[in-house]
């Protein structure tokens, strides 16, 4: 569960005990999550999905935040459309993935919903 950081606290991680500070988001497991919100320590973020028509797809598409936010948005709203997390975009982006790549990347997320982006080549001729 991603959270706000409210008051101070300390956490084991496997490099040793770090303090984590107001501000901050975590993610955290479930019963973590579950006693902080308790304590006041930390609150829930809302998971935000961005709907995005492309010009170049003919077509709308989501972009979620991480993987856990598309397994969300895909069973809580039964989203039929293909779902792209913010690293799945960066990497389209960095790539420069030019309409052909994007279009053939879109028709795998729509024919295998929950399928992740984890390379991208770019085209030999």
């Amino acid at each position: 569960m991603r959270c706000l950081v409210l008051d101070s606290f300390k956490a084991r991680t496997d490099t040793g005990e770090m303090e984590i500070k107001p501000g901050q988001i975590v993610s955290l497991p479930k019963e973590a999550a579950i006693r902080l919100l308790n304590e006041s320590k930390v609150e829930p973020i809302q998971r935000t999905a961005i709907k995005v028509y492309s010009r170049i797809l003919d077509a709308c598409l989501w972009v979620v935040q991480d993987e856990a936010d598309r397994e969300a948005l895909q069973a809580s709203e039964g989203i039929s459309s293909a779902v792209y997390t913010v690293d799945e975009v960066h990497r389209l982006y960095e790539k420069k993935a030019g309409p052909t790549i994007l279009r053939r990347v879109h028709e795998v997320k729509q024919l295998f919903p929950g399928s992740i982006i984890r390379e991208v080549k770019k085209e030999t001729a």
